[in-house]
């Protein structure tokens, strides 16, 4: 049998081999069938003989299966012991296995119970990765004002400007908002902003006039023109047929040289102090020329020193590529400097101011030092005789040379030899002399300056004023509220979030007012340009406020003369600007907030389309209010100023036939801030009547004790509380009292007068309602400046009320006897009308309460 060949036999039985190959292959098939076989047994002849072969064929198979058992013993011993190995391996396994299931079932329910301490946990370890990193913002911002005075001491005023904005916008940061470590840091920044402005104020008010570092070349020659020697001086007076003036000597000088003394900045003085004259052309000079033009475009393209602390930007980039000169660059660099600051109006206006007292020292100096070089002249030679006469000359001017030119009789020979002769005045001082003719000459200029001003200059500035009044008012950011942090600020200097368009007016007004201050004479004009200004921009404001509250049920309301009178009885409207200062008793107050509260109370249903829902409007209208009020004290403040200037002008008339002044303006103004406050208090006293009305019309049957108020009172506190934030950087504590303050009593109110329409109540159902009121007794006592006493008294009052329903019914008619002034008869009767599941009330108990109430 081939099946069988690869059996380990044993070489010494071989024989082993050759019986199993006579054994039939039927006898090996994986399906045997042995019913063949023993049909044939029993069919043989002889029997006895296939069953002996068969007994020997099996003793062939039992020795083989002998042999190959002893062939493989070690093999099936070492392979039963692995076996028996994995065995109790896999049931170690599987026993680890259950375990680990049992460990895993733990876990996930210990993960279960404590998820929310492991929340915790990361939440933690995120917010110590955040605070780490303030820390790390707040030690690198520590170390930013002594940065910027190292800054503004080496002139680096835009690297100063940047470092500054930049910490600015750090400091505004949400996580950095609420540090206290930081106060004195923004403390310090504000001092610096205003010490950085005032250094590069005054360095560009002496660039300006050519007394700064980068001053222009051109100033600098004008200056040492005063200084040239008096030789150079005689010779070039020479040159001329007539007289010079400086101005004329500069300007001639000027078109002779060119553009020899101007190279970016840098300068080389081409006439006197290298010898050469006005009219040198000498190929050496031409040569000189061209070498410094190109040594000034290499330089042109090199960072000026000013910058060189300086962040790159696009400033810093279109500085470096322009062909300006040195003097020009760096009056752009401190204009962009003030614009950054947002400074430019104010530095206009002190510039303006600084104009009259600087051009004054400018021409004492001027005639000091012309005088010390007369002085001089006198003691020196003819030379310095004529050098006198120059400057003589130079004084007079040429319509003075000219006249005396003309000042001959008619034989060509002069009179004044004679004049000096009989005449005991000094020629200077006699009627036809030089002093007459200077004193003509001053009284034609001023003349002539008042006609510039008066036909020029005015309207020159009415138009311009005019314009940037209209890009002040229009632009879009002109009546968006930004604050810089989130408490309010009561001066402008520390930070009050007054209106852009506002406060960019009242700088406007300001310095046209200046202007009428320093000319008094103009002083009636300039303050009608101001009035111009003032009603344009309140035409705006108003615009803005009817925006935010048309077709609003609050704006409506304000305007009935029955609600206006109340509201001015109100004892909270002493805070309003426009408050006239009446004294109102307690009762009347009272009284006029509870008829004030019945009215709201009294209004049909209130519907979403009525209200203000737009929380941007509301804070519109605080900032609106804040802003217009501080315009309305600075045009007060300005209009007692302006008075004593503009008196001095003879022209009364045009003041008496004047038909508004700054006074009525700021009243104006003040009306304005007041309307908005009120729509304010009424839009939050309508918020919540319009929330607490679901409380009527239902059944206040609850099953269970009230953990949470209703959706409503939630609704309404959640809006409280993001509103007063919203408006708090914007408005004074005073001013959110005011607001506010209102819907304590709506609510009493609005609560109590439900019950008259709630169908039933049980005990859950009230202890339901006094937690609505405490919640909202929470969310006002967590507005500043609110009087939490009597927001408690008032609520108290109204959880009172509604306790009253536990108490049987002879219990409340005695606390009702007792207490008749407590609540009115109405009130104390709806108390018996609502049905209370499990109180007894007999049919005559509104008669039993009327007979105690009449008592």
């Amino acid at each position: 049998m081939g099946i069988f060949n690869d059996l380990p036999v044993p070489s010494d039985k071989t024989y082993l081999r050759e019986e199993l190959a006579r054994i039939d292959e039927s006898w090996a098939v994986a399906r045997f069938d042995s019913l063949p076989h023993v049909v044939h047994i029993l069919t043989s002849k002889d029997r006895e003989a296939d069953i002996h072969v068969l007994r020997e064929q099996s003793d062939v198979v039992e020795e083989v299966v002998d042999e190959v058992v002893h062939a493989y013993h070690g093999g099936f011993n070492k392979a039963i012991q692995n076996y028996s190995q994995i065995l109790r391996l896999f049931r170690e396994s599987t026993e680890k296995l259950g375990d680990l299931k049992h460990d895993l079932a733990d876990a996930k329910k210990s993960l279960g119970t404590r998820n929310k301490q492991l929340h915790q946990l990361w939440y933690r370890s995120v917010t110590l990765r955040h605070i780490i990193s303030v820390l790390d913002q707040i030690e690198s911002i520590s170390k930013v004002p002594s940065r910027i005075e190292k800054l503004i001491a080496d002139k680096q005023f835009y690297a100063a400007i940047q470092v500054y904005l930049q910490s600015s916008l750090m400091l505004e940061r949400e996580g950095l908002q609420t540090v206290g470590a930081l106060q004195d840091v923004r403390s310090e920044l504000s001092k610096l902003r205003g010490s950085l402005f005032f250094k590069i104020l005054d360095d560009l008010h002496a660039h300006l006039y050519n007394r700064g570092e980068y001053s222009s070349v051109a100033s600098s020659i004008y200056e040492r023109d005063d200084e040239v020697p008096t030789t150079t001086a005689v010779a070039a007076s020479r040159m001329s047929s007539q007289p010079l003036s400086r101005r004329t000597r500069t300007l001639k000088g000027d078109s002779q040289f060119g553009a020899r003394g101007l190279t970016n900045g840098s300068h080389r003085s081409a006439s006197i102090e290298e010898g050469s004259s006005f009219d040198g052309h000498d190929e050496e000079d031409s040569v000189e020329h061209d070498e410094a033009s190109a040594d000034s475009k290499l330089l042109s393209y090199h960072l000026p020193p000013w910058l060189s602390d300086s962040t790159p930007d696009e400033f810093i980039e279109a500085i470096r590529k322009s062909d300006d000169p040195l003097h020009v660059k760096y009056l752009q660099t401190l204009v962009e400097c003030l614009c950054m600051l947002g400074k430019v109006a104010a530095a206009g206006a002190i510039i303006c101011q600084k104009l009259r007292p600087t051009i004054h020292e400018i021409i004492i100096s001027k005639i000091k030092a012309h005088m010390e070089t007369r002085n001089l002249s006198k003691s020196g030679s003819n030379q310095g005789d004529r050098t006198g006469a120059v400057g003589l000359h130079i004084i007079k001017g040429q319509s003075e040379a000219y006249r005396l030119s003309k000042d001959k009789p008619q034989n060509g020979m002069p009179n004044s030899g004679s004049h000096l002769a009989m005449s005991p005045v000094s020629p200077l001082m006699a009627p036809g002399g030089k002093a007459q003719a200077a004193a003509k000459d001053l009284l034609d200029s001023i003349l002539d300056t008042i006609n510039f001003v008066k036909d020029h200059l005015l309207p020159t500035m009415f138009v311009d004023y005019r314009k940037g009044v209209q890009q002040a008012i229009s632009s879009a950011a002109a009546f968006r509220p930004r604050a810089h942090s989130s408490t309010y600020t009561p001066t402008v200097e520390k930070g009050r979030p007054i209106l852009q368009g506002l406060l960019a007016i009242d700088l406007l007004a300001k310095e046209v007012l200046g202007w009428a201050q320093a000319m008094p004479k103009f002083a009636t004009d300039l303050v009608k340009y101001v009035q111009t200004f003032l009603e344009r921009t309140f035409e705006r404001c108003r615009t803005s406020y009817m925006e935010a509250v048309l077709e609003k049920l609050s704006y409506r309301l304000i305007g009935r003369h029955d609600i206006e009178r109340l509201m001015r009885l109100d004892a909270a409207s002493a805070c309003l600007p426009s408050s006239l200062g009446h004294s109102v008793s307690h009762s009347e107050a009272v009284g006029s907030g509870v008829e004030l509260n019945d009215l709201f109370l009294s209004l049909p249903s209130i519907k979403q389309d009525n209200l203000i829902r737009d929380d941007n409007k509301l804070i519109l209208l605080a900032s609106l209010s804040d802003s217009l009020e501080y315009v309305a004290d600075s045009i007060e403040r300005l209009g007692q100023a302006v008075p004593r200037a503009a008196s001095q002008d003879s022209n009364s008339r045009n003041q008496a036939t004047s038909p508004r002044n700054l006074a009525s303006f700021a009243d104006e103004y003040r009306k304005l801030a007041t309307d908005c406050l009120k729509v304010l208090r009424v839009e939050m006293q309508l918020e919540t009547v319009f929330h607490l009305q679901e409380m009527t019309n239902r059944e206040y049957l609850e099953d269970e004790d009230a953990e949470e108020p209703d959706d409503f009172v939630i609704s309404l506190t959640s809006q409280i509380t993001r509103r007063d934030e919203g408006m708090a950087p914007f408005i004074s504590g005073e001013k959110r009292n005011y607001i506010f303050g209102g819907i304590c009593g709506t609510a009493a109110s609005a609560s109590i007068k439900a019950l008259a329409d709630m169908r039933s109540i049980n005990l859950f159902g009230v202890q339901q309602i006094c937690r609505n009121t405490i919640a909202l007794e929470q969310a006002m006592a967590a507005i500043p400046y609110i009087d939490g006493e009597s927001v408690q008294q008032t609520l108290d009052r109204v959880r009172t009320y509604f306790e009253l329903l536990n108490m049987p019914f002879e219990a409340l008619l005695a606390f009702i006897a007792e207490h008749d002034q407590m609540f009115t008869p109405t009130e104390y009767s709806n108390l018996l009308k609502v049905n209370v599941p499990g109180r007894d009330t007999p049919p005559d108990a509104q008669h039993r309460l009327s007979e105690i109430l009449s008592h």
